[in-house]
């Protein structure tokens, strides 16, 4: 657990909070690993002090811009647009909580406090920053794009201009255009605060407003972020609404983040501890998505709210029974079966729960390349009504349903209902009911009127959005109540389309089964399995959010997630969490990501799989003399590894392939010495740890040394270094220097070179009988030479396992010839190779034997 220094970090509870009952973005262990490196992230407000001293480090002025005043420098204002009240200090507050610098000794610690931010202040309104921090619109011919766009702003509020509909659809058709062109067609994150408008009318009785009457909060391309208390329970002001998908900390004013320097929040202070708001839970959650990019940068714009979704925690009162305190919106969960063993929970007040940000990124570590944007999005369609028609009034129910041609895997659902008539919200309720029951109210009698509006944009106004029904299928029959409130002949509400669309992913008979924390609270109730059958398709068991040890047997079909005992068939590939994992594979072909931890894994029967996080040069891969593998992570990150009966390892950048070197343990060290005297003799150096290993795999095979031997002269690399195969005067020379470390005595000479250049002898028969006749028959000199250059040669690659072929030339360079040999001076080079490839986060991939051969330099020696 990687605790930053930072002075202030005590008192940001958010990041780290050890009371009882309490709650924190369980993002502290995640810093051990990432820190939104690499990641960019726009805020969005009214200006961002670049040069604040807990900022500067991690700001990018490059791309920053100020709309209000056309500059390209910030310009830090009391008030930058109408009715914002608190100015810079804003959007300088909302820029700590995503990226204030980290273990800087310095004030408060962001929660991607190595990502890199930038302001843009805004304007007269809110599209042109959207279409600027999109790539939909440059100004200076300055790239202003970003992965994640953070904005702490409200939903709809009588005294700012945001109550404009025509610039709120603007808006959102804008993140529509990042979430189809940003990051390469992955999809800018566009990430908002929900609102604080449950009490909108500020007399304390909940008339509220709700995300879904503004166009920017009512789009699949927006996170909307809910605000909680410490103790995890929503806060009286945080805006509800179906098109919520997460909660993070707002609280009543308790947030510590950083203050524009002498003169913001807190006078004389660069810091302040009062902010709150869904303005402090919006960019903690951008904090985490860049967290969640850097472990995996393929991530499209719906993987990242797909993962948060399904890593968010259960907080407030308990499922399934009445709503407390400032809740308006009971949780339930809804039809899908593919979450802890049946649906997920989800509630208007807090989307799917608490953001989770260890969770999230263990799972975007399992997510793989192929992301979903934009671009590979299915939809399926209802249209329910296509006539006009006047709602009942009074309170009854009028019922559209209706079942969908195409099947999708839903993500967002969106309701079209085309107003012909509308005289106010206030009265109005829409719900969506699933085919399992699953129920979403995606309008509840808000309090705006069509007096706030005029006729040009009621026209516009009819989309409404719901997450309420992400993981089931669109399979069945759906159904859209109405209903209006008041009298049909006061206030008529006519509508004349109604229309359900389904966004998500296409059916597929490949199924994900995702597991968390929450497995054991859940586990066969409420619908939530414990027995899992999947015949079709390439199935998965993901319980890589999962803290505690997994156990699963693919051949036997049982297991352990969470402390609950599972059965299951059908699934082939599997992963897990931080435990001490042991995973079984069947007869087919398995994929096993183990995560971290010191796991073992039986790939059993099938070309199987391991995959781990990290590029190879990471790690520490060893052969033992009973054929198991065992995979280190030098960074300590995943732990140690047992592989048995695995054929592959997944590296981020490479792939090994363990078949190669699978008859490798089974030789003896007789044999191994042979092969190291033969990349002595071409090539002289120490042989390359896979080289030698893959060639000891071909002789344990049946391939002779003979075989070997010729096949080494056909070699890229011998014909890089003998560049005129007629030049056999060169050959000659350079294998005797090779093998003896001198120069061939005259006779010797010119027999070998009549030899090989009349064909009577080859010149891998050539290489053995040289190597041959220094072993058996030569001098005491040569026999030390080639015996100490053999050693060098297994020492380098087989007990340090290196495999750099440049440092294998310096070991024998440093050794030098029969009449300077310098055997200390060169194993010394050999170890500090070695120490130089195990720099954590850096050095070479190391592929060693255990047991198979001894160290030669084990014993003292002189």
């Amino acid at each position: 657990m990687a605790v930053p220094n930072d002075p202030l970090f005590s008192t940001q509870w958010h990041l780290q909070n050890t009371a009882v009952g309490e709650y924190d973005l369980n993002v502290v262990d995640v810093w051990d690993d990432y820190t939104g490196a690499g990641v960019t992230i726009a805020v969005i407000d009214d200006g961002v002090e670049a040069t604040h001293p807990d900022l500067i480090a991690n700001y990018s002025t490059l791309k920053d811009y100020d709309l209000l005043n056309s500059s390209d420098t910030i310009i830090l204002t009391p008030e930058s647009f109408p009715g914002a009240g608190d100015g810079s200090f804003h959007g300088t507050a909302v820029a700590g909580i995503i990226a204030s610098v980290g273990n800087n000794n310095t004030g408060v610690v962001g929660v991607s406090y190595g990502s890199t931010l930038f302001g843009i202040k805004l304007g007269q309104e809110l599209a042109a920053p959207i279409k600027l921090v999109s790539g939909q619109i440059m100004i200076g011919g300055i790239d202003r794009s970003a992965d994640i766009v953070s904005m702490s702003l409200g939903t709809l509020s009588a005294d700012n201009f945001f109550g404009s509909q025509d610039s709120s659809i603007e808006t959102a058709l804008a993140m529509a255009f990042g979430a189809r062109t940003g990051r390469d067609g992955k999809g800018t994150i566009f990430v908002k605060s929900a609102g604080n408008e449950r009490d909108a009318d500020n007399t304390g009785t909940p008339v509220t407003t709700e995300t879904n009457v503004a166009a920017w909060n009512a789009t699949m391309h927006s996170i909307a972020v809910a605000a909680v208390q410490r103790t995890g329970v929503i806060d009286d002001y945080s805006t509800p609404g179906s098109s919520v998908l997460i909660s993070a900390f707002g609280s009543p004013g308790e947030i510590v983040t950083t203050d524009v320097t002498g003169t913001g929040y807190t006078a004389g202070s660069d810091y302040t501890s009062g902010f709150n708001g869904t303005s402090a839970s919006a960019p903690q959650v951008s904090g985490v998505i860049a967290l969640m990019l850097e472990a995996n940068s393929n991530l499209g714009w719906r993987d990242v709210q797909t993962i948060l979704a399904y890593s968010a925690r259960h907080v407030g009162t308990e499922i399934g029974t009445s709503v407390s305190g400032s809740e308006k919106y009971a949780y339930a969960f809804n039809g899908a079966d593919n979450w802890n063993g049946g649906g997920l929970h989800f509630s208007r007040d807090y989307g799917f729960g608490l953001v989770d940000a260890k969770s999230a990124v263990r799972i975007a570590e399992t997510w793989g390349t192929d992301f979903a944007g934009t671009g590979n999005q299915e939809v399926a369609s209802i249209d329910l009504l296509d006539t006009q028609m006047t709602l009942t009034g009074d309170g009854t129910v009028d019922r559209l349903s209706g079942a969908a041609s195409t099947i999708v895997e839903i993500e967002h659902v969106q309701l079209k209902v085309d107003f012909a008539q509308l005289f106010d919200l206030q009265d109005l309720e829409l719900r969506i009911t699933g085919p399992d029951g699953t129920q979403s109210i995606v309008l509840d009698n808000v309090s705006a009127d069509n007096d706030e509006n005029d006729t040009n944009t009621l026209e516009q106004w009819d989309y409404f959005f719901s997450n309420a029904f992400r993981g089931m299928s669109s399979e069945g029959t759906w159904a859209v109540e109405l209903i209006d409130l008041d009298s049909s002949g006061t206030s008529p509400v006519q509508v004349q389309n109604v229309e359900l669309n389904f966004y998500g992913s296409v059916a597929s008979d490949n199924d994900t089964y995702i597991f968390t924390d929450e497995f054991s609270d859940y586990a066969g109730r409420s619908s939530h399995n414990t027995a899992f059958d999947d015949a079709a398709g390439l199935d998965t068991i993901n319980a890589a959010a999962v803290s505690a040890a997994s156990t699963l047997n693919l051949s036997e079909g049982t297991g352990n997630i969470d402390g609950v005992s599972i059965t299951f068939s059908g699934i082939e590939s599997v992963y897990t969490g931080d435990g001490n994992d042991n995973l079984t594979g069947d007869a087919g072909n398995n994929v096993f990501q183990a995560g971290r931890g010191n796991d073992t894994i039986n790939g059993g029967d099938g070309i199987d799989q391991a995959v781990v996080l990290a590029n190879q040069f990471n790690y520490s891969v060893a052969i033992n003399k009973n054929g198991a593998v065992t995979v280190t992570d030098r960074n300590a990150s995943e732990g140690e590894d047992g592989l048995t009966d695995i054929e592959m390892i997944k590296f981020a950048d490479a792939t090994l392939d363990l078949t190669q070197f699978v008859s490798t343990a089974s030789l003896t060290v007789d044999q191994f010495e042979p092969l190291a005297e033969m990349y002595a003799a071409y090539f002289n150096r120490a042989p390359d740890a896979t080289g030698l290993y893959f060639w000891a795999d071909k002789l344990a095979e049946g391939l002779s040394l003979n075989q070997i031997a010729e096949l080494f002269f056909d070699q890229a690399e011998t014909r890089a270094l003998y560049t005129d195969p007629s030049n056999t005067d060169a050959f000659v020379t350079s294998v005797y220097d090779n093998v003896l470390g001198r120069t061939p005595d005259a006779s010797g000479f010119e027999f070998w070179k009549s030899q090989v250049s009349n064909g009577s002898v080859s010149q891998g028969a050539f290489v053995l009988e040289v190597i041959g006749g220094a072993k058996n028959g030569g001098s005491a000199e040569d026999v030390r030479y080639l015996s100490q250059k053999t050693d060098l040669g297994i020492y380098f690659s087989a007990i340090k396992g290196m495999s750099d072929v440049t440092d294998s030339a310096s070991v024998f360079q440093t050794f030098g010839d029969a009449s300077t040999s310098n055997l200390s001076g060169a194993r010394a080079a050999v170890d500090q190779h070695y120490a130089d490839a195990t720099t954590a986060n850096g050095g070479d991939f190391l592929f060693s034997l255990i047991g198979v051969i001894d160290d030669p330099f084990s014993a003292t020696f002189v």
